[in-house]
């Protein structure tokens, strides 16, 4: 992903992050998918040098995701399950807010290391049951928000230039 940030004020700053999923999988299963999340964020710094600085953050989410490859399970009550894929696109949006702080150079003019941790919300908007050969399937969303771009706890490392 990329960020971009200014500051309006001393202890105030503005930017976004835009970050991409190229080719993305779920963590532990077959989904395949590609989109973006564009992130503009609100930063109130409690301490602020050149070199360093710790804030609150608030943002709010947009993103688009098209599915290559969605998954669907039947639970047949045995050993085995019966599954469906489909392709499946949507947009999305949510909310987002953060501590965190970055870590400049000694002047403060070359790069820095921004690292922060936050809650978000940020829902799939794609169906949880599908029909199909007369069955209904369900899909499991928890690898969405425990791992994916929806995921509920949010941890950001970021190296940044300074221009």
């Amino acid at each position: 992903g990329l960020k971009y940030e200014r500051f309006i004020k001393k202890k105030y700053s503005v930017g976004a992050y835009v970050d991409w999923y190229y080719k993305g999988r779920q963590l532990f299963g077959s989904e395949e998918y590609t989109g973006f999340k564009c992130t503009p964020t609100f930063r109130y710094f409690f301490i602020h040098h050149r070199a360093m600085g710790f804030y609150a953050q608030a943002s709010a989410i947009v993103g688009y995701f098209d599915f290559s490859k969605l998954n669907y399970e039947y639970d047949t009550q045995r050993s085995t399950t019966d599954e469906i894929s489909i392709t499946y696109n949507f947009w999305s949006g949510g909310a987002h807010v953060a501590i965190g702080g970055y870590f400049a150079d000694k002047e403060g003019k070359n790069a820095c290391l921004d690292v922060s941790i936050g809650l978000q919300i940020f829902t799939e908007q794609y169906p949880s049951e599908k029909e199909a050969n007369n069955k209904t399937y369900t899909h499991n969303s928890g690898w969405w928000y425990l791992g994916g771009p929806g995921s509920i706890f949010e941890f950001k490392l970021s190296l940044c230039g300074i221009f």
